[in-house]
């Protein structure tokens, strides 16, 4: 099977949740638009995708290592408002109790998180998608990597951002040092475009090889205010290579990698093995869903996730399986048509739905006890043909009964 990893640029989410759902907040006044916003973002591509191998990486903060050596850098951007600002201590806690894997480095943004990881673990995984509408994440786009617009949904592979940009994603740093951009205040080189940077970048390659071709370029008549390109690249050289420096995104810094907030070893360090475990989705934390959605009054979540009823039902010692046979499952009939809801599972020969032969099917409707019907085993005879069977079980699954059930889907295929 295909492994596939999913990073999701999870500060790209909060700004995008923030200003996509309208105002909401607690009895209390405690905004969290963003917070809900996030969520249902998250789990629709939980839904979507069907991820095993899945991590979210954050912002550090405002102050990054690009602040350092450029004040300016987002200058341009109002603080952070005080609603959303509220509401940042709690998306971490929300992404781990839906057990999925978070990642963050002191002083840098999510963009090298991923690159980071990226660097150092591809090798791990067969195909990797990074969930996000930032155009810098775009830059690590390969043969194996891709970049999923779930807003939009939009996939980028490389020819597409050949088309959206008219330069091939290795050439993307380049590009947008040239071109600059006004929502991170970084400069680009004055008289330079987009059609004009993807025209210079398909020429020559990258902005060192720009240089070293000053001549070429002055005598390039497809070149519009090519006198003012080439003085500019004379002049500013040393502006454009700190925009190239800012809008690269870092593949260096995974020793500073924390994991669900904490620092306890490198991850370079860590095996494929132990890396896939890391990432591996996990079971939910009910018990911190329920206490998180409670206080956010996130009601229909409360509702989907079943997390108002009790969340541990104890098991009992005296639990019996009945084997349903051609003698005794009249009994099992008279039972099940009685019942106002039943749970149920398919045992199958394998995983996938359209080789899969239904082995036999579990019945419970009692914490006491519940009822197998099996249906294809070689080495028992007095069980019934799925044929013989056929009738019935359509006339239980017609019920109004509630059912329920596990990995449904797969189920009713």
């Amino acid at each position: 099977m295909e492994k596939v990893l999913y990073l999701i640029d999870g500060s790209g989410y909060i700004f995008r949740a923030y200003y996509a759902i309208s105002p909401l907040s607690t009895k209390d006044g405690f905004p969290t638009n963003a917070l809900y916003g996030f969520t249902r973002m998250l789990l629709k591509t939980l839904r979507e995708k069907g991820a095993q191998y899945l991590a979210v990486a954050f912002d550090s903060g405002r102050e990054t290592f690009r602040r350092e050596i450029f004040t300016e850098y987002k200058a341009n951007r109002a603080e952070c408002p005080d609603d959303l600002n509220a509401q940042i201590p709690y998306f971490r806690q929300i992404v781990e109790a839906l057990g999925i894997t978070t990642f963050e480095a002191p002083g840098y943004e999510a963009d090298d998180v991923i690159g980071s990881i990226i660097a150092v673990h591809k090798e791990c995984v067969d195909k990797i998608v990074i969930v996000s509408g930032d155009k810098d994440l775009m830059q690590l786009v390969s043969d194996k990597i891709i970049v999923w617009d779930s807003m939009k949904d939009r996939v980028y592979d490389r020819e597409k951002v050949k088309e959206k940009f008219g330069v091939y994603p290795e050439q993307l740093r380049d590009y947008l040092a040239l071109v600059g951009d006004s929502s991170d205040n970084i400069p680009g080189l004055k008289g330079v475009g987009a059609k004009t940077a993807a025209q210079l970048l398909n020429k020559w390659k990258d902005i060192n090889t720009l240089v070293n071709s000053l001549t070429e370029i002055e005598n390039d008549k497809s070149i519009r205010g090519r006198a003012k390109i080439v003085e500019q690249l004379r002049t500013n050289l040393k502006a454009l290579n700190l925009s190239k420096k800012l809008v690269t995104i870092r593949d260096d810094i995974s020793d500073y990698i924390t994991v669900d907030g904490e620092l306890k070893e490198k991850i370079s360090s860590w095996s494929c093995e132990k890396f896939l475990k890391s990432v591996e989705l996990k079971d939910k934390d009910r018990e911190k869903l329920k206490e998180l959605f409670e206080q956010f009054e996130f009601s229909s979540l409360l509702k989907e996730f079943n997390l108002n009823a009790p969340s541990v039902i104890k098991s009992s010692s005296s639990f019996t399986v009945k084997i349903a046979h051609k003698k005794n499952f009249k009994d099992f009939l008279q039972e099940i048509l009685k019942q106002k809801e039943f749970a149920f599972d398919l045992e199958t020969t394998s995983l996938n739905v359209f080789q899969a032969k239904v082995c036999g099917i579990s019945f419970c409707w009692s914490k006491n006890n519940g009822w197998y019907l099996p249906i294809y085993h070689k080495n028992y005879q007095d069980g019934l043909s799925f044929q013989e069977l056929k009738p019935y079980l359509e006339k239980i699954f017609s019920l109004s009964s509630l059912k329920i059930g596990h990995n449904l889907k797969y189920d009713i295929n």
